[in-house]
């Protein structure tokens, strides 16, 4: 049982090339969008063959600022997909989950260069299958997120600033200087941890390496700008965008305690598989060469916790930093604890939530009602109630000329319509509250939820009613 993690490049090879796939079989299993940033960028690319999906529907937010880079990938490859002959707006979705699941391969590769490099030969497999196989790494990794599309330029960073602390390369330096800036150009917040290189650099006293580090971060400040000013006229128009709109409106998103992430990352390791007293375990020697990785990590958590609002999506970005600091915790509880049972239960949950989230679509209730509109184009007009739809996905379908109201309990003689050419969208949570005023209405359709969000509505339901079940009525007069 000890050869399991027995390293081999064949091994590597083919652990990585699985993870491709199962990326592959998630992004088309699992069409879902994760957060509404998700959506909309979704929104201005998808679908690729007109302006949007629906119209007259605005939306919330301003592209702007954003950085124009995460746009131009997702628009890249929703146009590659409709000249590739991907007419149906869900193909394409799933065409450009399929190239950001491309993207996010280069972190189980990553992970094992790591590794390989400080020639800890077991912890290069057991990261490779970690970056490859890590129950919610698949989803996430093919999202439209511009945190999904940072992560892995911040792992690169990372390993090269362990290069360059090694071997004293100032290539590597510069090479580390440059990939945190691409993280910082898909999400502004991954600069956060290109702190730690003038950090580590003054206070080690490399004042040679300064002149290399100031104009390493010189040329990639000006070169970061040059997206903004070729598609938007000025130089770094979203950072500064961004960084006045969070000044004016930061406040308005709510707050949350500083050690809110705290429950988070434990969670996300499946307890209680990696919790031990870890009796004997050489922290020092385990993580001395993997110190700057720590402080990737640390400078980028710590800095998000102070911030007030918070929300689990800003974590991704140090989701493989993570992994890589896991990595030693799984080698010790294998071949020095033994603790196969422990290991066994994390493998078995993490099989189990991994199949859940490659092949069951989530926030389907939204999109399956969108998908219905698209396949039943004599419905002209839908009728909302209350809030059963907060959003709306248009990327997946073409329907123009498509009228959207809303009503609340107070309007229910408006369901008097005998028109057939309109439908009533009512999530399942408020049936109760309404269920008499459907007498003279059928049900013609129920968009359900997946069964992850089902668990979440059971565990609780306030907080998790918007993932509820849609049914679509119509007059009982209508064929």
């Amino acid at each position: 049982m000890n050869d399991l993690f027995q390293f081999s490049k064949k091994k590597i090879f083919f652990i990585i090339l699985a993870g491709l796939l199962l990326r592959i079989i998630t992004a088309i299993g699992n069409y879902g969008f994760l957060a509404v940033d998700d959506y909309t960028i979704l929104f201005f690319s998808i679908p690729a063959q007109v302006a949007s999906g629906f119209e007259g529907i605005d939306l919330t937010g301003s592209k702007e600022v954003r950085s124009i880079l995460p746009e131009k990938v997702i628009q890249i490859s929703a146009n590659l997909a409709w000249k590739l002959g991907l007419i149906d707006p869900l193909n394409q979705v799933q065409f450009v989950f399929i190239v950001l699941g491309f993207f996010s391969i280069l972190i189980p590769i990553y992970i094992y260069k790591l590794f390989n490099f400080l020639e800890r030969k077991e912890e290069a497999v057991i990261g490779a299958l970690l970056g490859s196989f890590f129950w919610i790494l698949p989803f996430i990794s093919t999202r439209a997120l511009i945190e999904v599309m940072s992560a892995p330029f911040l792992l690169i960073s990372a390993y090269h600033f362990i290069k360059y602390i090694k071997k004293d390369s100032k290539i590597d330096l510069l090479i580390a200087i440059l990939f945190v800036t691409i993280a910082a150009m898909f999400r502004f917040q991954s600069g956060f941890s290109a702190f730690i290189i003038p950090l580590y650099i003054l206070l080690n006293k490399k004042w040679k390496d300064i002149p290399i580090m100031c104009l390493g971060f010189i040329i990639c400040f000006f070169f970061s700008g040059l997206p903004d000013f070729i598609w938007r006229g000025t130089f770094h128009s979203s950072l500064i965008a961004y960084i006045q709109y969070n000044l004016k409106n930061s406040s308005n998103y709510g707050t949350s305690p500083f050690y809110s992430y705290i429950p988070t990352m434990i969670l996300i390791t499946l307890p209680p598989s990696l919790f031990s007293l870890y009796k004997n375990f050489n922290w020092k020697e385990k993580f001395i060469d993997l110190k700057t990785t720590f402080y990737f990590f640390l400078i980028f958590f710590v800095l998000h916790s102070i911030i007030p609002h918070k929300e689990e999506r800003f974590l991704i970005p140090i989701l493989p930093l993570f992994l890589v600091l896991l990595t030693p915790l799984i080698h010790y509880l294998y071949y020095d604890l033994r603790a196969y049972k422990r290991l066994i239960y994390f493998f078995i949950m993490n099989v189990i939530f991994l199949t859940l989230l490659a092949i069951d679509t989530i926030q389907h209730n939204t999109i399956g009602v969108v998908r219905w509109l698209y396949k039943n184009e004599n419905i002209k007009s839908v009728t909302i109630y209350e809030d059963s739809m907060n959003v709306i996905p248009m990327s997946y379908a073409i329907r123009g000329n498509l009228g959207i109201s809303y009503m609340t309990k107070l309007d229910f003689d408006r369901l008097n319509s005998t028109n057939c050419e309109d439908i009533i969208v009512i999530r399942q949570d408020y049936y109760k509250e309404i269920n008499k005023l459907l007498f003279n209405k059928k049900l013609i359709y129920t968009s359900k939820t997946s069964i992850l969000e089902r668990i979440l509505i059971q565990t609780n339901p306030r907080a998790n009613k918007r993932r509820n079940s849609i049914d679509l009525y119509q007059d009982k007069s209508c064929n």
